[in-house]
């Protein structure tokens, strides 16, 4: 029929207009690049040739107060320990987990910007989230036969991950609040204190805030920021 050959010409010249913006846009891309970077193949990100592949900061990566990622998130210990048991128990599948692992931690850590720069946690890691879940669930598997009762085994774990809970509750609290550093070093010392005796008093009011005046807010959270930067990258 007249009308069904004509919407099938529509769609064909249609497709093929897809297909010619789809093709199009890698040229798109290198133009902006070559406006906003002067060159063509720059990504405004540190270059891989200026990378510390000789002296990565491996230790820092983990332990540094400056968004280390087992100081920030330490049930991420567990996990790891859970990859390297997966990785005895399931060789076939565990040891291209760890490997995989392994190799974007030294990755990461030969990055110059390695902390993250500005972000809760290490959020370079994030990409490795499903290999944390099955690290940590084999880990928690083990810890669980070392029990008896199941209801004792319940409980324990509970408890324990309930701390952690609490520990990046209330480390989200204060990076979000601004009472540690949103770029840079954070001290340890002030941190379990903040934990301790300022979170208690300041989440209430705090959340307080966010739903009866959370335009104020947001616009003191912002300011916090923008001061913190200021701070960190001072203009002449």
């Amino acid at each position: 029929m007249p009308g069904i050959e004509i919407n099938r010409i529509e769609c064909a010249q249609a497709n093929g207009y897809s297909e010619i913006s789809k093709s199009m846009l890698p040229a798109l891309e290198l133009l902006i690049r070559y406006y906003v970077y002067a060159s063509a193949f720059e990504s405004g990100y540190i270059s891989i040739r200026n990378w510390s592949w000789f002296s990565p900061a491996l230790l820092q990566v983990l332990f540094a107060s400056n968004h280390g990622l087992l100081l920030w998130t330490p049930i991420l210990l567990f996990t790891i320990i859970g990859l390297f048991l997966f990785s005895r128990r399931e060789p076939a599948v565990g040891i291209p987990f760890l490997a995989a692992f392994l190799a974007f931690y030294i990755f990461i850590a030969c990055y110059p910007d390695w902390a993250g720069i500005s972000s809760f946690g290490h959020r370079l890691f994030i990409s490795l989230i499903p290999l944390f879940i099955v690290g940590l669930s084999l880990f928690l598997h083990r810890a669980a036969e070392m029990f008896r009762s199941r209801p004792a085994t319940f409980a324990t774990i509970s408890a324990v991950l309930a701390l952690f809970v609490l520990w990046n509750a209330g480390l989200m609290f204060q990076w979000g609040s601004h009472l540690v550093p949103a770029r840079g070093p954070a001290s340890l010392s002030q941190t379990i204190h903040n934990h301790f005796f300022v979170v208690p008093r300041q989440f209430t009011d705090r959340l307080r805030t966010y739903f009866f005046r959370g335009r104020k807010l947001m616009q003191q959270i912002e300011k916090g920021d923008i001061e913190q930067l200021n701070k960190s990258y001072p203009t002449n």
